[in-house]
């Protein structure tokens, strides 16, 4: 396979890789990503080391691997990476193996938790998730520094938006911890730490920061609602956002770098987005929610009114309006898996077919039907 989309898996992107003899380390193994990649890399041959905090929940999930992959060489190792000394002990014990690293995957982590302390008094998602790993990773470097090809993949996140390192007040002593603000930092330091393998170990180690995308894991067990809105209304930055601009300026430079994209693939894609208008105007009429769609192109934007805005302050919604969009995209995210922004506009790229366009009328159509009496009590 050379190319990957969003509905690729993971044995799809291993096919006819033979990593027999390779060892892979991945840390929060026991599930989400990290067992996944472990259950993946094993069946493609590896050796894979998966490391986490909970012997039993490693168990299960080797136990869930073999269940489909019997001869899988797999180990395990207790790490805890917000406790530097349960650090210290799991890598001078491998160390003390001589055994080599060829793959160190810095996976586990904790996300928007509320305020807390490691182990060792560092706030928690910093000290978690880049602290940990990057004490773990530095331990463990004699060994990757003798694998085969050595590399590390640090697990970072497109919330390393929310903002950079702040070295000043990384508790949160002279300011009000935010857990979406504590995030990016962790994830901006992922991406800084990284950076910083290039420069010293270029010549020796490849490494990357990954943003895996959106998926739901055990890693959102402590999104609300209210967290939600708030990475929707106020911290995320939409590549999307602003397309479609009232600056003429900002239109014709859209407008020509659009030319230069293959026409019929931009032809297929408008006629993809009308089809996705009809059908969710259709779903909209099966609600019976007062609400219209408008669009153009690639793009289109759902109006909790009858009447479709000519102008474009008309499009803005009431404030009651608004709460009742939230609570919209939070069942689409939390229920469908699926993301709109707030206001509830959609652009669609050329890796989108009808099957994808079936599956988003049937989510706004569920979801229309349960935010509908609240619509009718304000209408």
């Amino acid at each position: 396979m050379t190319s990957y989309g969003p509905e690729t898996t993971t044995d799809e992107v291993l096919l006819d890789h033979d990593l027999t003899g390779r060892h892979f380390m991945i840390t929060g193994a026991s599930s989400g990503l990290g067992e996944e990649s472990a259950r993946a890399l094993a069946q493609a041959g590896a050796t894979v080391t998966m490391l986490a905090r909970n012997q039993s929940k490693l168990d299960k999930a080797i136990e869930r691997i073999k269940s489909t992959n019997p001869s899988a060489v797999l180990k395990t190792g207790i790490a805890d990476l917000s406790d530097q000394q349960s650090i210290r002990d799991y890598a001078q014990g491998f160390l003390a193996t001589g055994e080599t690293i060829d793959v160190l995957i810095n996976n586990a982590g904790v996300m928007v938790c509320p305020f807390g302390k490691t182990a060792d008094g560092i706030e928690m998602q910093f000290g978690t998730n880049h602290v940990g790993h990057f004490l773990l990773t530095n331990l463990l470097m004699p060994a990757i520094l003798a694998g085969a090809n050595p590399r590390i993949v640090n697990l970072s996140s497109a919330g390393h938006t929310h903002s950079d390192v702040n070295l000043d007040d990384p508790n949160f002593e002279k300011s009000e911890y935010n857990a979406w603000e504590s995030y990016g930092r962790s994830k901006s330091a992922n991406i800084h730490f990284t950076q910083e393998i290039v420069r010293r170990y270029g010549d020796r180690i490849q490494s990357f920061a990954v943003h895996p995308g959106v998926i739901m894991t055990e890693l959102g067990r402590h999104l609300t609602p209210e967290l939600m809105n708030e990475m929707t209304e106020k911290k995320i930055r939409h590549p999307h956002s602003g397309t479609f601009s009232a600056n003429p300026i900002s239109m014709t430079a859209g407008y020509t770098a659009m030319k230069m994209f293959d026409k019929q693939a931009v032809l297929d894609l408008n006629k993809l987005t009308k089809i996705a208008i009809k059908q969710i105007e259709e779903s909209i009429s099966l609600s019976g929610i007062p609400a219209c769609v408008t669009g153009d192109g690639s793009m289109f934007r759902v109006h909790f009114n009858n009447n479709k805005p000519t102008t474009y302050r008309e499009a803005y919604q009431e404030k009651e309006i608004k709460t009742i969009i939230n609570e919209l995209l939070d069942y689409l995210f939390l229920k469908e898996n699926i993301i709109m922004i707030n206001t509830c506009a959609c652009m669609f790229s050329t890796t989108l077919n009808q099957q994808h366009v079936d599956r988003l009328s049937e989510a706004l159509l569920n979801g229309f039907r349960i935010i509908k009496p609240k619509l009718e009590n304000i209408s």
